[in-house]
């Protein structure tokens, strides 16, 4: 049935379902002859004040467009949020980082490093920390040990005997991990200490010493390494800087 043309009243309801048609509030009043006409904006901001802002700008006859209602932007926030249950059992464990610590063991890693650090090898936390002389990176290659008769010959050797057997594998070595010419005035302090004549090296049979790292040997090499020496060594790892460990897609990585 057609809709006489009259006007029309827009009544806001009452909070209860209950109450008595005379607690409508008479809001608004429009004349629609045959085609609705927009309702001023000064008409609607009184009348809905908390949809004010969010009215869609609207121009001749036809419906009216509203914007999106208020607080809507807040509700897809939470729902994109951390603390929200569905995010929450999608998300990944976090990834544990091992225990580094930038200790003056670990400069230099791997082959200028200081021995493991038997605390984190055994799974506990080091209790030197930042002082501790050990490398904190792990794990760390097998050392190579030598066999019963090499390991007898070496504690019976002398200095210049043990120089003699470690010398070339020091030299090798450097080459072979690229630390040349980096080490070259370590190298060349160590054959400084070589007398005349020089001795024979000493038999190891099956043990192989290029398993060990370039620090290792140069340990080796002596049995106990004069302070210069060892002074050189700690300004050879200062020069160097700390590894770093990076988090991808792998999981954990470490850069040199």
């Amino acid at each position: 049935m057609p809709v006489p043309a009259s006007s029309m009243s827009f009544r806001e309801p009452c909070a209860s379902p209950w109450a008595s048609p005379a607690c409508s509030t008479h809001v608004q009043e429009a004349d629609i002859p045959g085609a609705r006409s927009a309702v001023p904006e000064s008409s609607w901001t009184r009348s809905f004040p908390h949809l004010g802002s969010h009215r869609t700008p609207h121009e001749g006859p036809g419906p009216l467009l509203l914007g999106p209602p208020p607080g809507l932007e807040q509700v897809l926030a939470s729902i994109n949020s951390p603390h929200c249950p569905a995010t929450r059992s999608e998300e990944q464990p976090p990834v544990p980082m091992p225990q580094v610590g930038f200790n003056k063991g670990s400069f230099g890693h791997p082959q200028l490093c200081g021995r493991p650090c038997i605390q984190l090898a055994k799974g506990g936390k080091c209790p030197s920390g930042m002082s501790c002389t050990y490398c904190h990176f792990l794990p760390h290659a097998a050392v190579a040990k030598p066999g019963f008769l090499a390991h007898q010959a070496l504690l019976a050797a002398t200095d210049q005997e043990l120089l003699a057997t470690f010398l070339p594998f020091i030299r090798k070595k450097a080459t072979k991990e690229g630390l040349l010419p980096l080490v070259t005035d370590l190298i060349n302090l160590l054959e400084a200490e070589v007398k005349e004549p020089r001795p024979e090296s000493i038999p190891l049979g099956s043990f192989r010493p290029m398993r060990m790292t370039f620090m290792h040997l140069v340990e080796r090499s002596m049995r106990r390494l004069p302070l210069y020496i060892k002074e050189e060594v700690q300004r050879l790892k200062a020069t160097m800087p700390p590894p770093t460990l990076t988090l991808g897609s792998r999981g954990v990585s470490l850069v040199l």
